[in-house]
């Protein structure tokens, strides 16, 4: 039991050869407990027929907002709906996107693309009053509660410390996708209380995983497939992590007030460049 606990603290999953070992101690402590052995199934069914496998896409709006719509048409023409991590107080959009985009696509999920720790240096406080403010601020515009947090990891920034998953429970977080661990199945992590109320769901792939050349199609293409038949095996869930600024660079561009707002911000990009060490990939990285 030891070992499980230990290696889900520190790689937030547990292994392929952990299951059987999994599902022995649960089973233990049900027939310890006098409580009959059952599973409960969390993915939906649809039309009475019970799913295997779930896709959920995911897009981290660092930048190109403008390109959602033109995302969705793809999206509609296959029945396809996705999630949209949004920066309530970043560098290439604000208010007024964000609601001129809510007027059209409300129906989709919306989640938060956090940046506690940068939101704690630019207003001299901590992460978990700027999880809480960045989530209030964000609802405030959508109407709805958010559910849903990512770290937004651009612009050089981690915005990621041993306190963020602490600073999400405290904010009220319903569920995270911080990790990158290759894992289909939805968890509560162990902490040193217990367990940690907010479900993690694991990142799986992302597009920014391929190789920018011109394979990147069809490595793309072959690795998602992979992963969603790895999903299937597992009966699990396979968490896709897009940015709508790879669907089209020349529509981003196309509207003047991006183009501006990317020539005032690369000289701030070159200026933490320069204060970055030569081993650096990001500028904060507090471990």
């Amino acid at each position: 039991m030891k070992r499980l606990r230990n290696n889900a603290f520190e790689h937030w999953r547990y292994e392929q050869n952990d299951i059987g070992d999994l599902r022995k101690t649960i089973a233990d402590v049900h027939h310890e407990k006098g409580i009959p052995e059952f599973r409960l199934w969390t993915l939906p069914h649809i039309m009475g027929k019970i799913q295997r496998v779930c896709v959920s896409v995911r897009y981290d709006v660092d930048k190109a907002i403008v390109n959602l719509p033109f995302i969705y048409e793809l999206e509609n023409a296959h029945n396809l709906r996705s999630t949209v991590y949004l920066r309530p107080s970043g560098y290439f959009y604000g208010k007024s996107d964000i609601q001129n985009y809510i007027d059209n696509h409300d129906r989709h999920e919306i989640a938060l693309h956090g940046e506690f720790v940068t939101t704690a240096e630019n207003r001299s406080t901590d992460e978990f009053a700027a999880a809480r403010e960045e989530k209030i601020m964000l609802e405030r515009y959508i109407g709805r509660e958010v559910k849903g947090v990512c770290m937004h990891g651009g612009e050089l920034r981690a915005n990621y410390t041993k306190r963020t998953w602490r600073a999400i429970e405290s904010a009220g977080f319903k569920y995270e996708t911080l990790y990158r661990n290759k894992y289909y199945l939805p968890l509560h992590l162990p902490c040193d209380a217990g367990i940690r109320k907010t479900l993690s769901i694991g990142q799986r792939y992302a597009d920014i995983s391929a190789k920018a050349d011109k394979e990147y199609k069809r490595e793309l293409t072959d690795n998602l497939i992979e992963c969603f038949l790895e999903a299937y095996a597992y009966g699990g869930v396979f968490v896709l992590v897009m940015h709508p600024i790879y669907f089209s660079v020349k529509k981003y561009l196309k509207h003047p007030k991006n183009v501006w707002r990317l020539a005032m911000f690369i000289p701030r990009y070159v200026s933490s460049l320069i204060k970055m060490k030569s081993a650096q990939e990001y500028l904060n990285i507090d471990d």
